[in-house]
């Protein structure tokens, strides 16, 4: 008898130590954690502050644009946009992701969405720029901000604005099997201590079994717990945003309005206390591993959300506006921050004269290197010839880009930017449509067609053509392109156009500025300045180049002769040596 209460009490013994080590190590690690996050905190500054005024190298997975896009694509609806042919033409996706120094998903949503809606009023580009103005001037504001945009950090493989909308098909769940998993556990403990041996088999059993089931039970709502995760870190710091001392007095009614609707969505926040963060890009800490333990085995992060389903439904409005107040708050540091990584950049100047349409002084394309800077100053549209690689498209980019920043981040990369608020519309870079069994004229057709339907639609057009109608004859592409180009500038479009067909230099003089890009041929070599000209091309080098190349000096000899002859007699006549 002795034997056995001896043996009963070293168990409760070495279970009393092993009780002691636990709470001892909990406590150590919770410590631990706090140390850790003031030493990170201090990290993370020196990031912030060595990142603001570069280029982002973030390197970007394949489906992650699309993720990023969701916002955009939710809440395009009735708005002006830059269409997805303008888009790519541009290489927008390129630009965006070289600006996305943002710190959260929700910034980096609002921002590509800002980049596709352009703004068609002053009142909306001026208030912006005060904005970004104030994120440049102030560096312990700015730093204040940034901390609050990484604690909400960034979703993994979704967007919140999607899921958000997605609540609202969702339907109830049951807690049931949940809560019957809590009551195995807590009778496995308590025969842990009444049967020792029996009740350690018994635990471990009911451990396997709420494990498995937590798994089984989680896998339909990963995504949704995510959603709730970032939710509340979005809902938590967008509170903080609001309780910031000493902020300028422009920002304070941004933050207040944060704050308002934060409040609304505190009941989330407070019944979400144990649903885990789900991702953080990356981050997370020694704390919220233990408490993934813990929801593991009691299932009390499933309870919560379960009873959160219909609450997220009726605050989708709160929500939306946080991700839009956030969104557009970290936009204006980026944009901040972009523009100190640019050589210069001007502020545009949305004139309510009538001319010029456009007045650029020093436009550089933002994506190039080296780029060569450029003027140019038109009332009517443009026509833009000259060799290959002489520069023409580029340039026409290089305008484009200027008027798309102008209007979504108060940024043009010249150092005088004045112009009109426009649609903006480009038909550059065409590819043949397979799926749908179209040819390259076809699309091209379908492409200018698009913009020709845009006017007289709300703002005035603003157009960008590399090569007209470059899918057909040359017989056909000169008397469809420069009536298509005719109409453009008769109906209001303001049109620049690249072409290498001199005869529309001629046939629209009377609509169109003639601008060209020349370069310098020698024996052995050519070489472009890249420097915009006034007056149409004048030079012919495609047959001088064969000569560079190596060609035969026949070949050379006969094309020359051919090219003359047609010159002179309007005849196309084969020469053959």
């Amino acid at each position: 008898m002795n034997c056995i209460l001896a043996a009963e009490n070293s168990s409760n013994n070495t279970m009393f130590y092993v009780i002691f080590a636990i709470v001892a190590a909990v406590i150590y690690l919770f410590f631990l954690g706090i140390k850790q996050t003031k030493n990170n905190r201090s990290i993370r500054r020196a990031k912030l502050k060595a990142q603001f005024g570069n280029i982002s190298t973030r390197k970007y997975a394949s489906d992650d644009l699309d993720h990023i896009a969701h916002y955009y694509q939710n809440h395009k609806e009735g708005l002006d946009v830059v269409d997805d042919i303008t888009w790519n033409d541009l290489d927008m996706d390129t630009l965006f992701q070289g600006m996305n120094t943002t710190c959260s998903s929700a910034g980096e949503e609002y921002l590509y969405h800002m980049l596709r809606t352009p703004r068609n009023s002053k009142e909306e580009v001026d208030e912006f720029n005060d904005l970004v103005d104030i994120m440049d001037k102030n560096e312990e504001q700015r730093l204040k901000l940034q901390e609050k945009f990484q604690a909400i950090g960034h979703t993994i493989k979704l967007s919140l604005s999607s899921y958000i909308s997605s609540f609202q098909e969702l339907e109830e769940e049951s807690i049931a099997i949940d809560v019957l998993c809590n009551i195995l556990l807590v009778a496995s403990i308590a025969s842990f201590f009444i049967l020792p041996k029996f009740g350690i088999l018994f635990l471990i059993g009911v451990f396997t079994f709420n494990i498995i089931k937590y798994y089984s039970e989680k896998a339909k709502f990963e995504s949704y717990f995510i959603c709730i995760g970032y939710l509340v870190r979005l809902t938590k710091n967008s509170d903080g945003l609001s309780k910031l001392q000493d902020m300028d007095p422009k920002i304070v009614p941004y933050l207040e309005t944060l704050g308002t609707h934060a409040g609304s969505l505190s009941k989330i926040v407070s019944k979400a206390s144990l649903i885990g963060s789900g991702d953080k890009g990356g981050g997370g800490n020694i704390l919220e591993a233990i408490l993934d333990y813990i929801r593991l085995i009691t299932h009390i992060d499933l309870i919560q959300f379960k009873g959160l389903i219909s609450l997220v439904k009726g605050h989708s409005q709160d929500i939306e506006a946080l991700l839009a107040g956030v969104g557009y708050l970290e936009c204006a540091v980026a944009v901040a921050s972009y523009r100190h990584a640019l050589p210069f950049y001007a502020v545009p100047d949305f004139t309510q004269e009538t001319s010029p349409a456009i007045r650029m002084t020093d436009g550089f394309h933002p994506l190039l290197a080296t780029p060569v800077a450029n003027n140019i100053e038109v009332e009517r549209s443009v026509l833009l010839t000259g060799s290959n690689a002489s520069g023409k498209s580029t340039f026409i980019k290089t305008v484009a880009i200027c008027q798309i920043l102008s209007q979504t981040i108060a940024t043009a990369p010249a150092h005088s930017f004045s112009t009109h608020f426009y649609r903006i519309y480009t038909s550059m870079a065409l590819k043949d449509n397979l799926q749908n069994n179209e040819s390259y004229y076809m699309v091209e057709i379908k492409s200018l067609k698009r913009i020709l339907d845009a006017n007289g639609n709300g703002l005035p057009v603003l157009c960008f053509v590399d090569e007209v109608l470059r899918g057909t004859n040359t017989v056909e592409r000169v008397s469809a392109s420069s009536q298509i180009l005719y109409n453009m500038a008769e109906s209001g479009i303001l049109c620049f156009a690249a072409t290498h067909d001199i005869e529309l230099t001629y046939l629209l003089e009377d609509t169109f500025d003639n601008y060209h890009f020349k370069e310098t041929v020698t024996d052995n070599d050519i070489s472009f300045d890249y420097i915009l000209n006034k007056g149409r091309a004048t030079t012919r080098n495609a047959i001088r180049l064969l000569k560079i190349l190596g060609y035969d000096e026949k070949i050379i000899t006969s094309a020359e002769q051919t090219a003359q002859t047609y010159l002179s007699s309007g005849e196309w006549r084969m020469n053959t040596q």
